[in-house]
């Protein structure tokens, strides 16, 4: 397991279908993206796709985001290949770096400016601000694997690409 600042992630698959067939099969999906609206599509995303390249995430919003994905469709001698990225919305994502700038501001201004003069009793008020900073990260991104195996299960069924094999489990002892 790899750990990321901002989670995000990256994932090429295969798909039997040709690329035309793929972008019609996700745009068929999709809903266009529109900066204000009353009422909430039928469909279950918005996206577009454009030319070779794809983006989508789903027209609900709320606490528990679903990632933005991105990708690419290539053609492949038997298929296509999808170049993927799938990570956590922008808007979220901003406001956590921003209260976390703060934070680490904060925690700057706690040390104060010379650290030789630091007395051991001073790192404790430190441990707010970084405590805050930690539940913060993992109120915006505990579920983000999740939400992201999600995301990625729903482009495979889109475009008939077969799930990634998992590597035989080691034997208990």
């Amino acid at each position: 397991m790899e750990l990321k600042f901002l989670p995000h992630r990256d994932v090429t698959f295969q798909s039997p279908l040709p690329p035309a067939w793929v972008r019609e099969r996700i745009s068929r999906k999709l809903a266009p993206p529109s900066v204000f609206r009353l009422f909430r599509p039928k469909e279950e995303f918005v996206g577009e796709v454009d030319g070779d390249t794809f983006w989508f995430a789903r027209a609900r919003r709320g606490r528990r985001e679903f990632p933005v994905v991105r990708g690419r469709i290539l053609d492949a001698p038997h298929g296509s290949t999808l170049e993927v990225r799938i990570r956590p919305p922008a808007y979220p994502t901003a406001f956590f770096l921003v209260v976390a700038t703060l934070l680490a501001a904060i925690a700057c201004m706690q040390l104060g400016v010379a650290l030789d003069h630091l007395a051991p009793v001073e790192l404790v008020s430190l441990v707010i601000p970084v405590g805050f900073a930690a539940l913060l990260y993992a109120l915006f991104f505990y579920d983000t694997p999740f939400q992201m195996d999600f995301a990625e299960a729903w482009l495979r069924h889109w475009v008939e690409a077969p799930p990634l094999q998992q590597p035989p489990s080691a034997p208990e002892r």
